[in-house]
């Protein structure tokens, strides 16, 4: 796609806070000294018993009238508390970007992933997304989130998010698809949702090779990183332990909700996928098969062949 990159374009900020005083401030900074200057803050706090409230207000104050909009979170979980405030800001901007508390963002970041954004198609749900340079709670390189190669797909998505929501950017019409779920139904993660519901209308998503967050690793993450053997041996572990098998029960409760704007191929996928979790061995592979389901590593893909065998999908 060719770069399209434009100055004028609003981008809504969506940004999620629980105790976060130790790091929010540099978090902000770096928000402040993005290239891309068009941008508002929406910030939600779900119930911070620290000074995070009290950080967020002088960061409102300290920038121009109108910039920085507070709110209280419903405090259900941190899926929810975005899918909340994603609620709220939308339609105010043709562009979106969640936020983490506690990472620092390259002053790149919004404009690169503008340039992606516009130069895809403006009826079709848009998402940027990449990998995350690791830095731990003193601020020192830990390394780089893993390289994925494989396309981002509905079969990927079905089984796999592919980047963090920290690294986020999507379009209006991707916004829009997240704002139909409803608040009552589970769900696992913001981030693979969205990722879910883009790929299942057939939008588009660009994976960023180059990473422009710094994601900061340290005892309170909800989600840590996948970025050693270790790490993900433990995901693949949930995997075959059920929480996989859990995690897409809440996963087809969502995206059933909203199937009839997906393609038809990806329909029958989504029916496919479901009804493999439900019926013995035999069938169960073959519709495994069928759905052409898999993720970006290679240990990963056998760990999906022994959860479909162990009726653990």
């Amino acid at each position: 796609m060719l770069s399209v990159y434009r100055e004028k374009d609003l981008v809504a900020i969506l940004l999620c806070t629980f105790n976060g005083e130790k790091f929010l401030q540099l978090q902000l900074d770096s928000l402040s000294q993005q290239t891309h200057t068009r941008w508002v803050l929406h910030a939600s706090d779900d119930g911070s018993t620290d000074q995070t409230w009290q950080i967020l207000e002088a960061y409102q104050r300290a920038r121009p009238n109108g910039q920085v909009y507070l709110y209280r979170g419903p405090q259900k979980g941190f899926a929810h508390h975005f899918l909340s405030l994603a609620k709220r800001a939308n339609a105010e901007a043709p562009f979106y970007a969640f936020c983490d508390q506690d990472d620092l963002w390259d002053p790149k970041k919004l404009e690169t992933a503008l340039c992606f954004l516009n130069a895809a198609l403006e009826d079709k749900p848009a998402l940027y997304c990449g990998r995350t340079s690791l830095i731990d709670g003193q601020g020192k390189r830990l390394g780089l989130s893993p390289l994925f190669t494989k396309p981002p797909t509905f079969s990927n998505a079905l089984v796999q998010s592919l980047a963090g929501g920290n690294t986020m950017v999507f379009n209006e019409k991707a916004c829009s698809l997240l704002c139909l779920v409803e608040t009552h139904i589970p769900i696992v993660s913001h981030d693979w949702l969205l990722y879910q519901l883009v790929t299942g209308c057939e939008g588009h998503v660009f994976y960023d090779e180059i990473p422009l967050i710094l994601y900061r690793q340290h005892p309170k993450n909800t989600v840590g990183a996948n970025n050693n053997m270790i790490a993900r041996i433990k995901r693949i572990r949930l995997l075959i332990k059920g929480s996989f098998y859990q995690w897409n029960t809440n996963n087809i409760k969502v995206l059933q909700f909203v199937s009839l704007l997906f393609t038809p191929k990806n329909r029958e996928i989504l029916k496919n996928f479901d009804k493999a979790r439900q019926v013995g061995l035999l069938k169960r592979l073959y519709l495994f098969n069928k759905t052409g389901v898999y993720r970006q590593t290679f240990l990963g893909n056998i760990a999906l062949v022994v959860a479909a065998i162990l009726g653990k999908l």
